[in-house]
This record gives structure tokens, C-alpha cells and sequence, in this order.
């Protein structure tokens, strides 16, 4: 079963984890400041887990990104990088909906020479006709299918829709 670590309990990590769980089969790991928020988001369902986590805490990150075949970073944009660098030390792949972070970017280097793929700019585009949460949900599962086909070269710079 894949498993997901997903970083952020925000009002759009909701619909990513019922798609993930419910129509993916994926296992989904929720890490969270507030550890109810986590909860709820999760449900009781035995398909995922809820864990505690602060930027103080790298330790704890580290142990769910390495549980993890996939990170999703749903936190504010500052706190990206600690889940680049947490996918880094561990060799996974991460998402973000943020616009591109020169942060992140700096890692480039780094990130195609472990082969991990690093992608900004996945999220919800209001436009789509089944509304902004399952449009960002199915950008997931079509990456999962792009990150097996080219088995994670770097981070990737690409404009347009």
C-alpha cells in the first residue's frame, strides 16, 4: 500500500486525504502543530494516522517522511523547506501548492543528484469543473503516475497550464 505523509492540517487537507484514502487506497500519515486538527482530519479511519509535529521538532518530521513513499507540504510557505530538506535526507518526493520558493529552488542541485522530484505550484485551479478540493486531489494522482514514469529527476521548472 503507498503510503502519504502530509504536512498541514488546513481547511484544503480535508478533500486531499478522503480522495487519497477513500478512492486511492493510499495509507495517509497527517502531521500537524495541533494534533486535533490532525484527528479530525483523519476521522477514526484506519486507513491513516494523525501525528503531533512543529518546526521545532525535526526529529518527528523526519520519522514521517521516512514512513512515507510521497510528502505533500500543506503548511504556510516559510515552512516548506523543512519537509525539503526531511525529503531529502530520506530520498522522497514532494509536493506543494506554493508558488515556487527560492528556497526550494536552491535545493535543486541537491535534489537531482538524489533523484528526488521536488514540485511546486500542484493545487486547485478554481476553474475546474468539479471544484477546486478534488481538481487538487486528482493533480495528486496524476503526478504519482508522472514521479513512477521518470523516477524523480530534480526539481522541475515548467510554465503554463
Amino acid at each position: 500500500m503507498k503510503k502519504v505523509a502530509i504536512v498541514g492540517a488546513g481547511w484544503m487537507t480535508k478533500p486531499l486525504v478522503d480522495y487519497l484514502m477513500e478512492r486511492c487506497g493510499y495509507f495517509v500519515i497527517v502531521a500537524n502543530r495541533t494534533p486535533s486538527k490532525a484527528e479530525d482530519v483523519i476521522a477514526g479511519r484506519s486507513g491513516g494516522k494523525a501525528v503531533r509535529w512543529s518546526t521545532d521538532e525535526p526529529r518527528i518530521l523526519d520519522e514521517v517522511v521516512r514512513e512515507a513513499d510521497l510528502a505533500i507540504s500543506m503548511v504556510p510557505k516559510p515552512v516548506h523547506i523543512h519537509v525539503a530538506r526531511a525529503c531529502l535526507r530520506h530520498g522522497k518526493h514532494m509536493l506543494t501548492t506554493a508558488y515556487e520558493i527560492p528556497e526550494l529552488v536552491a535545493l535543486d542541485e541537491e535534489a537531482r543528484q538524489k533523484g528526488v522530484l521536488i514540485l511546486n505550484e500542484l493545487g486547485e485551479d478554481a476553474a475546474e469543473p468539479a471544484g477546486p478540493s478534488q481538481a487538487g486531489a486528482r493533480g495528486v494522482g496524476h503526478l504519482w503516475l508522472r514521479v513512477q514514469a521518470t523516477h524523480g529527476n530534480g526539481l522541475r521548472r515548467q510554465r503554463g497550464g
